[in-house]
């Protein structure tokens, strides 16, 4: 069976509104034998099992990924899933040269800059949103603050963020709520390195317009 053929279904877990869930599925696929090569090479044969192991093994990681991009549950799941899609119809595509997260980590970033493009979120639908209740916060125990204000920061981050073109948002994104280097960026991108660097010196400067306007310090 050929990946995207008319037999394709993936499955991904329903563990993303639980961080707890995601260590203990990050823990559990540390014990795993097979890597990712031999995953990935069943897959390709038509392994639908093989690959629902490349999603329980990775789906922590995709979904802290994406979180960065949209912290809000019920579209976070879909992303997730669209990710393992996309990479699940593409895995022809992977070479054993490069790390094979990195390859789904790159999958899982351009899906949050489609997201981006798609949406066009304005900062009037993230605020519409923001005193919803999230399940991410139903589910944390008490003594999860940290997440709970990660959760609250990326929200805020994301509303400002929504001022600026999409191109500018998923750099920004990349950079300072991933923590990416700008060659990072610029490899995650495609761009050069120089454009990079002059994109993200005209989106700080977009921001910062946008920091001033709501008296926040940057």
């Amino acid at each position: 069976m050929e990946p995207g053929g008319k037999a394709e279904k993936i499955k991904v877990l329903n563990c993303y509104s639980s961080p707890i869930a995601l260590a203990v599925f990050d823990r559990k696929m540390e014990t795993e034998t097979d890597t990712d090569q031999k995953l990935v090479d069943r897959a390709r044969e038509g392994d639908l099992r093989a690959f629902d192991q490349i999603v329980i093994r990775h789906q922590g990681m995709i979904s802290r990924c994406l979180f960065r991009f949209c912290p809000h549950q019920s579209d976070l799941e879909d992303l997730v899933q669209d990710t393992f899609i996309k990479a699940y119809r593409k895995l022809h595509l992977w070479k054993p040269t490069a790390p094979f997260e990195n390859w789904l980590r790159r999958i899982a970033y351009n899906t949050g800059h489609d997201y981006f493009r798609r949406c066009k979120r304005t900062p009037v639908a993230l605020a519409s949103r923001a005193g919803k209740a999230n399940a991410y916060e139903q589910e944390l125990p008490e003594d999860k603050q940290d997440f709970r204000s990660q959760f609250q920061i990326t929200e805020q981050v994301q509303f400002l963020l929504s001022h600026l073109p999409a191109d500018d948002r998923h750099l920004l994104t990349l950079q300072y709520l991933e923590d990416r280097s700008l060659a990072e960026v610029a490899a995650i991108t495609g761009w050069s390195l120089s454009k990079s660097k002059v994109k993200s010196f005209r989106a700080k400067r977009k921001l910062r317009k946008y920091l001033t306007r709501y008296e926040i310090s940057g």
